[in-house]
């Protein structure tokens, strides 16, 4: 559900013939599809494949090669009926419930630049930035396929901000008048499930220590891997009418990028078509607040491939084949990377100078190229690689791949003790933010473990390091970070029916492995398979005679053995 509806902004109102912003996109992921849809990735089946069909159906002849896949799956109806019946077999048999499919969702990995204090011990709540990207991505699949990489520059590019704006001293932190959060929502791809889940949480006071009316403005970035020299400030007409003291703050986003972010110019995008999709929506739907989202595009984006399997690097105009090395990959990466760190770098030095109500800008906000291209390398080229290696927790068993994490949001889990269970990317992410806008304490483990206990503000990480003369140089950070559910609020609030349609309510069905089936055989033309069917008739029912027969004369065509007689 978006912003825009016949009370609010009805000029703006996303429709196929009024404001389409991805005209290229058809809706697909949108459609009931009555049929399985398979993905296969051996490469062996699908060359099998190919050339049955070569040989036997280019001549339109029979027999033909045919197919048959089975995929059994236990979703019901709908989404909210299907987590009902789930929820009602687990309470009525808990020892083993028949499981019908599983809500959608994630956890949102946030990090406050400003120690937080908790909110029992706080005399006054600290207003407060939201810096905010998505950080999942969509496909019908689920392996491999949701590479999303546009959409991806967006929260590498957050990541780059939280570095250069988390190199100021702890003295400075301390001293901002407004903090700084930086929040990567989880589930954006399933109707925006991890910023809604965020505003629901800030409005029931579960958010820990930042409630709503804290807010005091929101910076979204959103696509970026197709900037060329142009960027785009993107605001809501409606809410910026009722913020015109507020609108300096989107001059001076724009001023400090096309003063920082060399060879790329910023403007104000087109208010003719609203606000585009964004997480920025859905905290506008509860509370009218001054918010920007900073893009590639103008009124319609430039990525054709938007949630799709081939939203991949070449689409991002990395032209690289198999033989690439990791070193050619890298170089391959640093034009992009160059343009996203000056919008980085200009984004943090706007946010401090609008955190610290000042105009002198500390040296220490800085950025250097080689971290983002090695984000860059590291989320859509190889997670196996250096910085992701760094950034693992000392007691993580985790081996990396060398393929990029696939970004599908997945389902919502916890452990049997409640405790969340976080896909590694996303891990990752949570260590990334830590990294960039914790403290780091004295290089020494006893410490850090002795400060391992978590609370609702502070955070305790100990990590791998780098790798020098073969010895990793741990280090241990403490981090106002933590993270939040990125599950509907319809789930928890028992609001099934009533909130669906406002919470964004997704689920995924449950299946087994066994389900899964797919076999290949020649079939015949309808006049042989109608022979074959009654050759078989007859033979079925010339069966059915002479067993008929045998058995009425069994005693004339089965005479009875003499006894065997047995002396002693």
């Amino acid at each position: 559900i978006g912003l825009y509806n016949a009370s609010y902004g009805p000029q703006y109102e996303c429709k196929p013939d009024n404001n389409p912003w991805n005209p290229p996109g058809d809706g697909l992921t949108q459609q009931n599809i009555p049929f399985p849809i398979f993905h296969i990735l051996q490469t062996e089946a699908v060359q099998e494949i190919v050339q049955c069909y070569n040989k036997y159906n280019s001549k339109e002849v029979y027999p033909l090669c045919s197919m048959q896949m089975k995929s059994h799956m236990f979703g019901a109806v709908d989404a909210p009926t299907c987590i009902r019946r789930t929820t009602y077999q687990t309470t009525l048999t808990p020892l083993s419930p028949e499981m019908y499919c599983d809500a959608m969702g994630g956890w949102n990995m946030v990090a406050s630049l400003k120690p937080l204090i908790s909110r029992k011990n706080k005399t006054k709540s600290d207003s407060t930035i939201l810096v905010t990207a998505a950080l999942d991505s969509r496909a019908f699949m689920m392996l491999n396929t949701a590479p999303g990489n546009s959409l991806a520059t967006g929260f590498i590019t957050l990541l780059a901000v939280a570095k250069a704006i988390g190199g100021i001293s702890e003295k400075q932190k301390n001293e901002l008048n407004k903090n700084i959060m930086f929040v990567l929502f989880d589930g954006e791809a399933f109707d925006n499930i991890g910023s809604t889940r965020t505003v629901f949480d800030m409005q029931h006071m579960n958010f820990p220590v930042v409630k709503l009316e804290d807010i005091d403005s929101i910076v979204e970035i959103g696509e970026l891997g197709h900037v060329d020299s142009q960027l785009y400030v993107h605001t809501d007409p409606m809410s910026a009418a009722l913020h015109k003291s507020r609108l300096t703050q989107i001059d001076q986003i724009i001023a400090e990028i096309n003063n920082n972010a060399q060879g790329i110019n910023a403007t104000k995008a087109s208010s003719s078509v609203g606000l585009v999709p964004s997480s920025l929506q859905t905290f506008l739907k509860s509370r009218n607040l001054p918010g920007v989202v900073v893009t590639d595009y103008d009124k319609q984006t430039k990525n054709k491939y938007f949630f799709s399997r081939y939203d991949e690097l070449k689409n991002l105009n990395i032209n690289y084949n198999g033989n690439t090395t990791d070193e050619e990959m890298l170089q391959l990466l640093q034009p992009l990377a160059q343009k996203l760190s000056n919008v980085a770098l200009a984004t943090a030095k706007m946010l401090y100078l609008e955190a610290a109500t000042t105009s002198i800008l500390p040296p220490e906000i800085s950025l250097n190229t080689s971290l983002v291209t090695e984000m860059l390398f590291c989320y859509l080229y190889k997670a196996n690689c250096s910085l992701f290696t760094e950034a693992t927790s000392t007691n993580s068993v985790t081996k990396l791949p060398n393929f990029p994490y696939n970004r599908y949001v997945t389902v919502f889990q916890t452990s049997t003790t409640g405790l969340p269970i976080i896909n590694n990317w996303g891990v990752l992410s949570r260590n990334l933010l830590a990294i960039f806008t914790g403290e780091h304490l004295p290089d020494n483990s006893t410490t850090c473990q002795r400060s391992l206990s978590t609370d609702e503000t502070t955070t305790y990480f100990y990590f791998n390091g780098k790798l020098n003369n073969g010895t990793r140089e741990n280090f241990c950070v403490k981090s106002s970070s933590f993270v939040t559910k990125a599950l509907a609020p319809a789930i928890e609030d028992n609001e099934l029916t009533s909130n669906v349609e406002n919470y964004g309510l997704w689920a995924e069905s449950r299946w087994t492995t066994t389900t899964f089936n797919l076999r290949m055989f020649l079939q015949h033309d309808e006049v042989n398979q109608g022979m074959t069917l009654l050759a078989g008739l007859l033979v079925l029912l010339v069966s059915f005679t002479v067993v008929y027969i045998v058995d009425t004369k069994a005693e004339t065509l089965f005479q009875p053995a003499e006894p065997v007689s047995t002396s002693y």
